[in-house]
């Protein structure tokens, strides 16, 4: 039976003609009288024990957690609600029913709770207002009273500062209770003069002081010390520094506002500063007669001095002396390379940076061998001359190496040696007759004609157009036979037919002519590749497919797989697709029907069907 709440239970009796247990009727069976009553005492008791503080609350913190025995299907609004508060509130609090969710407890204005409201193992009495539960509070609850105007609140003892009072029935009592007498505490106003001490010890203030003076003196007894003037006393505001009595004339030093300067005396004149006995120079003293000689550095004009901001032209010598010295040129002309000169190790170095940070080495002097290094290609506009040869950079847009005339040893012939100056063990000497290799001549004029002729003992001609006067010839168009001198003329060209004769041997030395006539065939491991057997073409011939992956789509000619369709009856040797299946690998399906997956590859006919089952022997054809 649900509870005295809800909507199906109604004031007139009349009307509670609701279907069991939720109402009565009438006519019932005696068996089933009992229950409707016992659901009528559940639901009384459970009014009882919500309007009535009957259960305790648990909950940590603020939070109350109320549950009943029968829970309440929901809150409804304008419910009371009784129970005991089983701790005290420390602020806002909410309360939640049997897990219906936490709801705010406030007080009748909305407003939140605050400590003490809820005082531990007091009778608590709430109501739902529709959104949160509204305190009804008892005097002892520490209830708060709004809007009292009319009326007077008389308290019978002083209010404690915790509660919001004084904690004291007279003004002197409350101003001291609240700290009031003491100056520590003053943190807003102004006091008065008679408030201020005649004297006062050393004070740090953290902001600009302000007289309504012109003037302020700082001195022990008037006897030296500072003045700061703001009115018009000398040449207006200045400070004086002093060591007698400031009724008199400063006898050491004055700062004069007006002027931005300093002066040993009050009044306009030329400053009479020293340092250390000796003048103190400056614009106004300086110059010619002065004594000062700012002109010249050491003995030096400046003009003779090396500056930062001008050119500079010497016509002595520049030395610069460390342990690996560095000249920088940085062009400040934008995404221009920056250039250094560097002696390190026996080393003179040409670097260059794009940054002026990453540099790399362009040539390296090496001064302890005399051998110099390029890093990249060096370009001469002329020629490079030696004493044993010229090397001509362009002669008719070709590179020559040219071998001087006047010399005796090496007159007419470059030479050519790798493993170092003086050895000539793999020397190779070009002369206009022949080229020489370690003393033996291996290639040469043949007579004055222009024609090159291998000579000596040639080991082999790795490219030759004709082998006439070749020993051995590793790979030539043209070979002489031996014997009859005829040249034989070997072309890579496939030709069709059968020849009537072949090259062929038996040692892999000696190559002979063979009639292929005579050959016989007396058994074979494999044919590779047999356009027909016993006269039949290799297409009709079916093959096995040997795979096992269940998305092949791709068979061999002659297989067979059986096919399921739903459409129209395939007839014998008549044209049809298989597919894979999408709904399981075990299905061939035909293609483009219900459940097709991928069709399968090639051409296919139906070689028979089993009744009207829909299945199809399916054979790729080609």
């Amino acid at each position: 039976m649900t509870d005295y709440s809800n909507s199906d239970w109604d004031e007139l009796d009349a009307n509670n003609t609701g279907v069991s247990p939720n109402g009565v009727q009438g006519g019932y069976a005696p068996s089933s009288i009992a229950p409707i009553l016992r659901a009528m005492r559940g639901a009384a008791k459970r009014d009882y024990v919500r309007s009535n503080a009957i259960y305790t609350t648990t909950g940590a913190g603020n939070s109350y957690v109320l549950t009943f025995l029968a829970a309440p299907s929901g809150y409804t609004k304008g419910e009371y609600i009784r129970f005991f508060a089983d701790k005290s509130n420390t602020g806002a609090a909410t309360l939640n029913i049997n897990g219906l969710g936490a709801k705010a407890i406030v007080m009748s204005d909305g407003s939140a709770l605050t400590a003490d409201q809820i005082k531990a193992n007091r009778a608590i009495e709430v109501y739902y207002n529709g959104t949160a539960f509204v305190l009804v509070g008892f005097i002892d609850q520490g209830i708060k009273f709004a809007d009292i105007s009319a009326n007077t609140l008389s308290l019978t003892a002083a209010l404690s500062i915790a509660s919001g009072g004084t904690g004291a029935n007279t003004a002197p009592a409350a101003l001291a209770a609240l700290g009031g007498n003491n100056a520590n505490n003053i943190i807003l106003g102004t006091l008065a003069d008679a408030r201020l001490p005649t004297t006062m010890a050393g004070k740090t203030f953290s902001s600009a002081l302000a007289f309504s003076s012109q003037t302020a003196i700082i001195s022990t007894a008037n006897t030296g010390g500072t003045i700061v003037y703001g009115g018009t006393d000398g040449n207006g505001a200045h400070i004086e520094l002093y060591g007698g009595s400031h009724a008199t004339a400063p006898s050491h030093a004055y700062y004069d506002a007006a002027q931005h300067n300093f002066r040993g005396q009050a009044g306009t004149g030329t400053p009479t500063f020293t340092i250390g006995g000796n003048a103190a120079w400056h614009a106004g003293n300086d110059g010619a007669g002065s004594g000062l000689s700012a002109d010249d550095v050491d003995g030096y004009h400046a003009s003779s001095l090396y500056r930062a901001d001008a050119n500079f032209t010497t016509s002595g010598n520049l030395t610069i002396q460390s342990g690996a010295p560095t000249v920088n040129l940085f062009d400040t002309t934008g995404s221009a390379y920056d250039a250094r000169f560097i002696v390190d190790s026996n080393n003179f170095y040409i670097q260059k940076a794009p940054d002026a940070a990453t540099w790399s080495t362009m040539m390296q002097f090496e001064m302890d061998t005399s051998n110099y290094y390029f890093t990249g290609n060096m370009i001469v506009s002329g020629n490079i001359t030696s004493n044993n040869g010229r090397w001509i950079g362009d002669d008719a847009g070709k590179a020559v190496v040219v071998a001087p005339s006047s010399s005796s040893n090496y007159a007419g012939a470059i030479y050519l040696r790798p493993d170092g100056e003086n050895d000539t063990t793999g020397e190779l000497v070009v002369t206009p007759s022949a080229l020489t290799f370690a003393g033996s001549h291996v290639v040469r004029q043949d007579g004055g004609t222009w024609g090159i002729n291998i000579s000596g003992s040639a080991a082999s001609a790795t490219s030759a157009t004709s082998a006439s006067s070749a020993t051995n010839a590793t790979r030539a168009n043209v070979l002489r036979q031996s014997g009859s001198g005829s040249d034989m003329t070997f072309n890579w060209s496939g030709q069709s037919g059968q020849p009537s004769w072949l090259w062929g041997g038996n040692d892999g030395t000696n190559m002979y002519v063979w009639n292929p006539s005579n050959f016989s065939v007396n058994y074979a491991n494999s044919a590779g590749n047999a356009g027909t057997l016993d006269g039949i073409d290799s297409s009709g011939f079916a093959r096995v497919y040997t795979g096992s992956s269940l998305t092949e789509t791709t068979y061999v000619v002659g297989h067979t797989v059986l096919m399921y369709s739903t459409g129209a009856i395939i007839g014998l040797n008549q044209l049809a697709t298989p597919a894979l299946s999408t709904s399981g690998n075990q299905f061939v399906r035909r293609s483009g029907e219900a459940s097709a997956g991928t069709a399968f590859g090639g051409t296919w006919r139906a070689r028979g069907a089993h009744s009207d089952s829909g299945f199809y022997l399916m054979e790729r054809t080609a």
